[in-house]
């Protein structure tokens, strides 16, 4: 039995390298990124503190702008105010509503669609404000290598869902220490 696997891994293991050494690996990176789809970081204009929105009951995304014209087609910027309002949404478990709302502005610096070669992106810049004063300030890139996930609802989904997700660390942080309070007492 041992001979019989010795021998077949004998025989597949030239085929295995002829696999790896053809390019194979292309193949297999690409199953990898059509699988994870699009992502998003956040990046800090101004560092802020853990606790620096935890004032805030609720967010109200305002539509996106864009001033680079054709950089930034209208469709973006439709994708992004769509997937702006499904975040608000999803947040109000995090920010219920009622004063104070922290006012999210949301300006796309560029954008590019996933072609045959290299990777789609979106970058923007997200401004966070109450009554004019900047309370937080942002840069958002959105990148794929995904042919699925290379178009403008895909960039502009996982970006959104960065400051989403940005926004409920900021109340985790809070509740947390809340937790924490309550336990010392």
């Amino acid at each position: 039995m041992h001979m019989q696997r010795a021998r077949l891994v004998f025989r597949l293991a030239p085929a295995g390298f002829l696999f790896l050494s053809c390019g194979c690996t292309t193949v297999a990176k690409q199953a990898f990124h059509e699988f994870r789809g699009a992502k998003a970081d956040v990046s800090f204009v101004r560092d802020i503190g853990d606790r620096a929105l935890a004032e805030y009951q609720s967010v109200k995304f305002e539509a996106a702008t864009s001033d680079v014209g054709q950089v930034c087609p209208p469709k973006v910027l439709q994708a992004w105010n769509r997937h702006a309002g499904e975040q608000q949404a999803e947040l109000a478990e995090y920010f219920p509503g009622g004063p104070p709302t922290l006012r999210i502005e949301s300006e796309i610096w560029f954008f590019k669609e996933k072609g045959l070669l290299g990777h789609a992106e979106c970058l923007a810049r997200v401004r966070m404000r109450d009554d004019g004063t900047l309370k937080a300030d942002l840069i958002v890139q959105a990148l794929s290598k995904s042919f699925r996930a290379g178009d403008e609802s895909a960039l502009t989904d996982a970006a959104v869902k960065a400051i989403g997700k940005f926004l409920r660390n900021q109340k985790e942080v809070e509740e947390g220490e809340k937790k924490n309070d309550n336990r010392e007492q």
